[in-house]
């Protein structure tokens, strides 16, 4: 679990803009906006938008640029868990969390918020691959895949958790730009400082009380430190020999031409397999929809007579009980039938998500079809394609390549992210809505048929049963 506490900053990073956006844009009686506005809502004085920035490049920008920082992160992390150790890695990755978050809190002009938030997210890109990994190494093969999705359920905790904050350090301020305007901010400076402080938090029980993956140590002749953590982490009555053998066979089938891991090595045959399914499953999680679906909730909600705010808080609470529930069932249901039911679900949601919007565009609006399909996704989205991708990445890859290996599918993930994010919005106003979700439909099919031909399942089996399946 102290593991996790990063995927808990990582979903609090990500989440950030949701409650921040407006009070970071809009200058107020209490804060001057460190962006500038170049369009305002000024048509419907009735709107809940009106008199609110309508649109910031520098906002966008700020926003969005996390996704750099993530980038990075991911490269940096394979390096660092590789030569330095999962726990050392995880670590250093509180540094940029810690100090991003207090410098964003208390920044004055914009590059140093962009500074920050390219600190924030270069930490996210390190957690991101490396725990995944770490816990995957240190979970037993009968728990390892509640314990791996307890990596998604801290992301969506973390996300449901900066938005209530939101709602908590909420304050009504006049707007600058209409004085007469009063709106509910949340106090972004406020939230910032909380994430700087689980940040330090983290920092605390990584160095203390994490204790380093066993599995590394072997692989890097620290055999009896491997053996004194495996029994931490069993529990004192737990024979750990054959574990330490198997470990210790797969260290020596790894390190046969006692060479370091590079990038070429991932295109070699006993690695290119892995490679394909692991970055395939990235690339296809990032294409889902999900993303869109998010995008339309507080249209969706708002349209249902729901405040914006508390129908995000909805949606986010949704995540998290859904990630719950498949963290207890994966280990005995499997990888596979989640994927299935999560690609199959969304599909239906989507084509009917496509259904709302042609009714729509002919007249006939169904706000109750809009938000079953937009549920309906987040539930089959947080029960598989959330959590289980990762899993999958954290287990398949070869034992001598796994830190390189995963951070080159976190890196391809939130190129990805950033693709889809940067280019929803121009893809939209094309297509619109409609032929959108027919799009993400005809995704969410070919996720289906990759799943069933390629993606193995890994329930009960060891991390070197894993390995030797590919061979």
């Amino acid at each position: 679990m102290g593991a996790a506490i990063g995927a808990f900053l990582f979903g609090w990073t990500l989440g950030f803009s949701g409650p921040a956006a407006q009070p970071m844009e809009n200058s107020n009686d209490e804060l001057t906006s460190p962006f500038v506005c170049t369009e305002w809502n000024t048509d419907d004085p009735d709107s809940e938008n009106y008199a609110l920035c309508k649109s910031s490049p520098q906002g966008d920008l700020f926003f969005s640029i996390v996704n750099l920082g993530c980038m990075i992160g991911a490269v940096l992390g394979g390096f660092l868990m590789d030569r330095f150790g999962r726990k050392s890695a995880l670590f250093l990755a509180s540094i940029p969390f810690c100090g991003g978050f207090l410098w964003q809190s208390l920044a004055t002009v914009y590059w140093q918020l962009m500074t920050a938030r390219i600190l924030t997210g270069t930490a996210v890109g390190v957690v991101s691959c490396t725990v995944p990994v770490y816990i995957a190494e240190v979970a037993p093969p009968r728990l390892r895949g509640a314990m791996g999705c307890v990596n998604q359920l801290f992301i969506t905790v973390g996300i449901f958790a900066v938005y209530a904050a939101g709602l908590a350090f909420e304050k009504s301020v006049n707007l600058e730009y209409e004085p007469e305007v009063e709106k509910g901010f949340a106090r972004w400076t406020l939230i910032s400082q909380v994430g700087a402080v689980v940040a330090g938090i983290y920092s605390i029980v990584t160095l203390v009380l994490l204790p380093e993956s066993p599995k590394w140590l072997v692989t890097n002749d620290k055999l009896e430190s491997a053996r004194e953590n495996l029994v931490k982490l069993r529990g004192e009555s737990y024979d750990v020999s054959g574990e330490i053998d198997d470990q210790l066979n797969a260290a020596a089938i790894a390190n046969s031409n006692n060479e370091k891991a590079r990038l070429s090595d991932l295109l070699k045959p006993e690695s290119r397999k892995q490679m394909f399914v692991g970055c395939s499953l990235m690339v296809l999680q990032q294409f889902t929809g999900i993303n869109a679906v998010i995008f339309f909730s507080t249209d969706i909600f708002s349209d249902a007579g729901v405040e914006g705010s508390t129908g995000s808080v909805i949606v986010m609470g949704v995540q998290v009980v859904f990630t719950l529930i498949a963290c207890l069932v994966v280990d005995k249901l499997g990888r596979k039938p989640l994927l299935y039911i999560a690609s199959g679900g969304m599909f239906v949601s989507s084509l009917s998500m496509a259904a709302f919007y042609f009714l729509k565009d002919a007249g006939n609006e169904i706000d109750m079809l809009a938000i079953g399909s937009m549920i309906g996704y987040i539930v089959f989205f947080s029960l598989g394609m959330g959590a289980i991708p990762w899993l999958l990445m954290s287990e398949i890859f070869p034992a001598n390549v796994r830190g390189i290996a995963g951070s080159f599918a976190t890196g391809l993930n939130w190129t990805c992210s950033f693709i889809m994010t940067e280019s929803f919005g121009t893809i939209n106003n094309l297509l619109g809505p409609s032929w959108v979700f027919v799009a993400f439909a005809v995704e969410l099919a070919v996720t289906f048929l990759f799943i069933w031909k390629f993606v193995p399942e890994t329930k009960g089996k060891t991390l070197e049963e894993v390995e030797a399946f590919f061979v």
